[in-house]
């Protein structure tokens, strides 16, 4: 991939030097770096077809970006750049790969400026203002990072292939008040919410990490999600037009509601649900070269991490009252690679919540509910024979599909309803294998394995907001060939 680094950053730079005529500076320090790159994957399995079936479906990215920096005094830097990417969407079925459409779509790669008090490099005070990105735990390549990464209320976790958290594409915007004293490090971010609904909603979020020479990393925090609504009745709705209130005998199960839950046995006792929330975090890197003999161990090698989080402090009766179901932990290693690869990086994560990883009624119907049978159109009912699904007025023996030969037949959901809470829990386990190889210093090549959080971005004809992978036979593979500067 060419890019065209002069033509891009003669922009770039104007609209820096403009900028920073504030400053009184006529030549500030401004340096250009950028990247492009190309991404193809395939999905290997996917049990739940429900919908969708994206098994055997490529998918593909490619990007470009270019950011300028500026270094305007012994206090002040700024950053600027943007970029632009192709995406594939995927087929889900036959017809959708009739309607497929390509999407070109741009972003802000970072906007922003900082001022460091004492050092660059070395400070122990920092001030970052705008949209910038923010990674408290940089061990993690695809797992992890629960505090900031997805909402409270539902606990659906967010992870993917080289996802914008794990690289350095900005991901907040705000404003991040860092302090470094000593081993300790201190950081505060106060955020406005740019990717969940409801959208603007400030939240504050509080990471601290502690090292302990060279071996040991550890460190917490605490996010107060939502803290500041910008419309209260999105945020906190209270009032009976804001429902779709169910009647007790059209309910399949406690969370065919829509915000709210009610006691069968007292109707008059409500939940309210709110999309404010709390989360906890922990997270710890542990590498034990310094304690082991020189065998040609790379940068990155023997390392061990892990991370455990706590989705929503706050428990809500008949549907998040269990605070043990919404507790992710991960851990990860770096398998020795003795140079030949950047990383080799094995990690797994154990989360036993019963609901669905799905995020369509958060985005689609503003609710922090999980998604219920109600909202997918599928309604599971027990005859003597087993499972059947009633999609509308039609009653439907499990699913339909097309035969090898031609023609339609019926296959059994041999794994039972996925919408049924019971059966939600074969998807509790989660494992990624990626690895990195960068070659010349400005070539890096990247895949992956795994079986996450990965939610396409959509299919020929709609968004996709659901992770595709229920069980724990469902899998896929992406590779990236990326060129920086």
């Amino acid at each position: 991939m060419k890019f065209a680094s002069s033509a891009m950053s003669a922009p770039l730079g104007a609209l820096l030097l403009a900028g920073l005529a504030a400053f009184g500076h006529a030549t500030p320090e401004i340096s250009i770096q950028g990247f492009g790159w190309v991404q193809t994957g395939m999905v290997g399995n996917a049990t739940d077809t429900t919908k969708f079936n994206f098994n055997g479906n490529w998918m593909q990215t490619a990007a470009t970006q270019v950011t300028a920096n500026v270094t305007v005094d012994d206090h002040w830097d700024g950053s600027l750049g943007i970029g632009a990417g192709q995406e594939h969407p995927m087929q889900g079925n036959t017809q959708n790969a009739r309607l497929l459409r390509v999407s070109i779509a741009t972003y802000i790669t970072q906007a922003n400026f900082t001022y460091t008090h004492g050092e660059r490099g070395h400070s122990d005070f920092s001030a970052t203002f705008g949209f910038f990105p923010y990674n408290y735990n940089p061990d993690v390549k695809n797992l992890g990072l629960y505090l900031l990464r997805g909402p409270v209320y539902p606990g659906a976790l967010v992870s993917g292939f080289e996802t914008k958290e794990t690289l350095p594409i900005s991901n907040f915007l705000g404003t991040r008040l860092h302090s470094s004293l000593g081993n300790t490090e201190h950081d505060l971010i106060f955020s406005s919410e740019t990717e969940n609904k409801p959208l603007f909603d400030y939240s504050l979020a509080y990471i601290f990490s502690h090292r302990l020479g060279e071996t040991f990393r550890y460190g917490g925090g605490v996010n107060f999600y939502h803290l500041l609504p910008v419309y209260g009745f999105a945020t906190n709705p209270r009032d009976g037009s804001q429902f779709t209130f169910v009647k007790d005998a059209d309910v399949v199960d406690p969370i065919d509601r829509s915000y709210f839950y009610l006691d069968p046995a007292n109707p008059a006792d409500t939940t309210w649900l709110s999309h404010q929330g709390t989360k906890l975090d922990a997270f710890f890197s542990f590498d034990p070269k310094a304690l082991l003999p020189e065998w040609g161990f790379g940068k990155n090698d023997m390392i061990f991490y892990g991370e455990a989080g706590l989705i929503g402090v706050k428990d809500y009766k008949g549907i998040y009252a269990d605070r043990s179901k919404r507790i992710p932990v991960m851990a990860g290693f770096n398998f020795p690679a003795f140079g030949l690869l950047d990383n080799l990086s094995l990690e797994v994560e154990y989360y036993a919540s019963p609901y669905k990883n799905d995020l369509t009624e958060l985005q689609t119907g503003h609710n922090p509910t999980p998604v219920s049978n109600r909202s997918n159109n599928l309604r599971p009912l027990k005859l003597d024979s087993g499972y059947v699904l009633a999609s509308g007025d039609t009653l439907r023996a499990s699913r339909t599909v097309v035969s090898e030969k031609g023609g339609t037949v019926y296959e059994d959901l041999a794994w039972g309803d996925p919408y049924d809470a019971t059966n939600l829990h074969k998807d509790d386990w989660k494992w990624s294998l990626h690895l990195a190889k960068t070659v010349m210093g400005h070539v890096r090549f990247s895949a992956q394995v795994a079986n996450d959080h990965f939610r396409p971005v959509g299919t020929g004809t709609t968004n996709t907001y659901f992770s595709i992978f229920s069980t724990m036979d469902d899998w896929y593979w992406m590779s990236k060939l990326t060129y920086f500067f």
